[in-house]
C-alpha cells in the first residue's frame, strides 16, 4: 500500500511520433525560455476508505491521501497533444504501514539479506506517526502567511493578561506540532501573554556613540505546561524567532516570565543572529 510524497518528474510519450515530452511543474519558478508549452499540477486530497475498511474498520487511524496530476499548457487549459503513455518518477512511503512492523518481538527486528557476524539488529525506537498533509484548507494559508509576517500581531497590549497576540502566538506554533502531540500542544496552551515596550540600548562599535531603539518582548508563560522541561527551551526559540521578524535599524530583546516565579531569563538584544551589545 503506497502513498505518493512527492513528484519528481513527469514524461509523456507521444503517440504516433514516439518521441518524449517532459512535463515541468506548472507552479515552479525556474529559469527557462517557458516555450515547452507542457505542463502539469497536483492535487492532493484525502483517501477515502475502502468498503472493507468502511465494514470492518481500518487498520490505523492514518487514511493518508492520493495524488492526481492534471497535463496542461501555459494557459492552464487541458494539454491537447495526443500520449500514448505516461511515466512518472515519484517518491513513495508505505503510507500506515511503518508503524505496524512487530518491534522487539523476536530474536531481531532486521535481518541481513547476506551473512554477516550479526546476532541482532534492534530498533531504538518505532517509526513515527504519519502526519495528514497540510497542502489543503486552512493550515496552508496560514502557512504561506509566514512569508509576509508582522511580528506586531503576535503582541498584546498589557503583560500578564491574554489577548490576541498570546492566541496568535500559539497558533502559529500549532502549525509546526503535530496535532497528535499532546505534550507540545500542552506547552504551547502554556503561553499566557506576550507585551512589547519601547527600549532604547546603546550599540556596540567602534565608531561614535551610537544608540537604537527597540523592543522588550516580554512572554508570560505557566510552568504548571512545561512539567519535566522546563520553559527555558522555548523562550530561547522565540527569542531567535522574534529577532528574525524585527524591523530595519531596530532590534529586540527577549524576557521570560512565569506566572509563578516572575521573570526567568532576559536574553541579549538581537538583530537577526547578531547582538547589539
Amino acid at each position: 500500500d503506497f502513498e505518493v510524497f512527492q513528484i519528481q518528474q513527469v514524461v509523456g510519450v507521444l503517440a504516433k511520433i514516439n518521441e518524449e515530452q517532459r512535463f515541468e511543474p506548472f507552479y515552479l519558478a525556474r529559469d527557462n525560455d517557458g516555450q515547452s508549452g507542457a505542463y502539469y499540477t497536483v492535487n492532493r486530497v484525502p483517501r477515502v476508505l475502502t468498503a472493507k475498511e468502511k465494514k470492518f474498520g481500518a487498520v490505523s487511524s492514518y487514511a493518508g491521501s492520493e495524488v492526481f496530476i492534471s497535463l496542461v499548457d501555459a494557459n492552464v487549459a487541458p494539454y491537447k497533444s495526443q500520449l500514448s503513455q505516461l511515466n512518472i518518477i515519484a517518491l513513495c512511503t508505505n503510507r500506515h504501514l511503518p508503524i505496524q512492523l512487530p518491534i522487539s518481538m523476536g530474536d531481531t527486528d532486521l535481518a541481513t539479506e547476506l551473512y554477516s557476524p550479526v546476532a541482532s539488529v534492534r530498533f531504538v525506537a518505532g517509526p513515527t506517526v504519519p502526519v495528514a498533509s497540510t497542502a489543503q484548507g486552512d493550515p496552508s494559508w496560514r502557512i504561506i502567511s509566514h512569508l509576509s509576517l508582522n511580528y506586531l500581531s503576535l503582541l498584546d497590549a498589557k503583560e500578564g493578561k491574554e489577548g490576541d497576540g498570546a492566541v496568535a502566538l500559539r497558533d502559529l506554533l500549532k502549525l509546526y506540532v503535530n496535532s497528535n502531540d499532546v505534550f507540545s500542544l500542552r506547552q504551547i496552551e502554556g503561553i499566557r501573554s506576550v507585551a512589547a515596550t519601547p527600549i532604547v540600548r546603546r550599540i556596540a562599535s567602534a565608531g561614535p556613540l551610537t544608540f537604537a531603539r527597540g523592543l522588550e518582548i516580554r512572554v508570560t508563560m505557566d510552568e504548571e505546561a512545561f512539567e519535566g522541561s522546563g520553559i527555558f527551551i522555548l523562550g530561547a526559540v522565540l527569542a531567535q524567532f522574534f529577532a528574525r521578524y524585527v524591523s530595519i535599524n531596530s532590534f529586540t530583546e527577549t524576557v521570560i516570565v512565569s506566572l509563578r516565579r516572575g521573570e526567568i531569563m532576559r536574553w541579549p538584544s538581537l538583530i537577526g543572529r547578531r547582538q547589539i551589545a
